[in-house]
């Protein structure tokens, strides 16, 4: 929270939810660790959920304490990333960067909030969607752990030496 301001403000994104283009979603998410091993079908697959979505300068995009209910890329803009009622910022994001993957696995509550500091641009898949997309298509799933089984394997590795 910036000083002498008002408190960012909860709500509505800004302007229209839209589906993205078609192919430009599988683009962006292959970058994203979580569904990097995808092959091509299961990520435009996924990519089928992504809705792009707009937030002012200020809005708070998730609220630490939240229950997890979507992912999010950020396109254009930057956010910042902020723990405890101190609102002490962790880190800053900018294109490129991705939040909430844990959100799509597990729901839980969220670990930090994130408030966009210039109007941001993002895509956003909702959990919803996305279980229902693994409970149809349970393979992408399997793939999605294999992936993640891998990344906790490099970084036993990286600790165990």
């Amino acid at each position: 929270m910036t000083t002498g301001m008002r408190p960012p403000s909860f709500g509505p994104t800004v302007g229209t939810v839209r589906k993205l283009p078609k192919g430009s979603g599988a683009r962006v998410l292959s970058h994203v660790p979580l569904f990097a091993d995808l092959p091509q079908r299961d990520l435009r697959r996924v990519a089928g959920l992504a809705e792009e979505t707009w937030f002012s300068a200020g809005h708070v995009v998730v609220e630490e304490g939240q229950p997890g209910t979507s992912f999010y890329v950020i396109l254009d803009g930057s956010a910042k990333v902020t723990k405890g009622k101190s609102g002490r910022t962790l880190t800053r994001l900018g294109p490129g960067d991705h939040f909430g993957e844990m959100a799509l696995l597990d729901g839980e509550p969220r670990s930090a909030t994130v408030i966009a500091e210039t109007s941001l641009d993002t895509v956003r898949i909702k959990r919803v969607a996305f279980r229902k997309l693994l409970t149809q298509e349970p393979e992408v799933g399997l793939r999605i752990m294999a992936g993640l089984a891998s990344r906790i394997r490099e970084y036993e590795r990286q600790l165990l030496g």
